[in-house]
């Protein structure tokens, strides 16, 4: 706040200011979900990150696949602590799912021989959640890029809300 001998006050918004503020009024769980992906699966080609965290190949190459690094710089505490939180259940959320992906197909792997009456045990799993990977898992590829997609938050709000503007 500036304060002019004539009584007159204004209110300076500097760079750091405006950066911060976009931070903390402008970031959702699925901002997170999204940073965190990306370097999650920095390993893989942009273009099959980027269809699966819905977003684009620049972006991910813009971000030099460390996007979280240049958000929680110059950050205070509590939102650090917030997108930690955010990530941690992010990560558990996934374990959780692989878990169950890993048990539902160990209950299937006898029928790995028979195509059609594994295609009928996956139809009559109970949690459709897992009905997805068991095919991946049969043809020996990863889940965890599907499972980590099929994760992504709801539409949230931000850190914060802008009670100014």
């Amino acid at each position: 706040m500036l304060r002019f001998a004539s009584g007159v006050r204004a209110k300076a918004k500097l760079a750091e200011y405006v950066r911060l503020h976009k931070v903390l009024t402008g970031v959702t769980e699925r901002d997170i979900w999204r940073s965190h992906g990306i370097q999650r699966f920095a390993g893989l080609p942009a273009k099959q990150a980027a269809q699966a965290l819905n977003c684009a190949v620049a972006d991910i190459e813009a971000s030099g696949g460390r996007p979280l690094d240049e958000l929680l710089e110059h950050v205070p505490d509590e939102f650090d602590a917030w997108v930690h939180e955010v990530i941690a259940q992010i990560e558990k959320n996934v374990a959780d799912r692989e878990q169950a992906i890993d048990e539902a197909y160990q209950s299937l792997a006898p029928l790995a021989g028979d195509r059609a009456a594994f295609a009928r045990a996956v139809q009559a799993l109970p949690d459709a959640a897992v009905r997805p990977a068991m095919f991946q898992r049969l043809d020996g590829r990863s889940t965890e890029l599907a499972t980590y997609r099929s994760l992504r938050p709801e539409a949230s709000d931000p850190f914060k809300n802008d009670e100014e503007n």
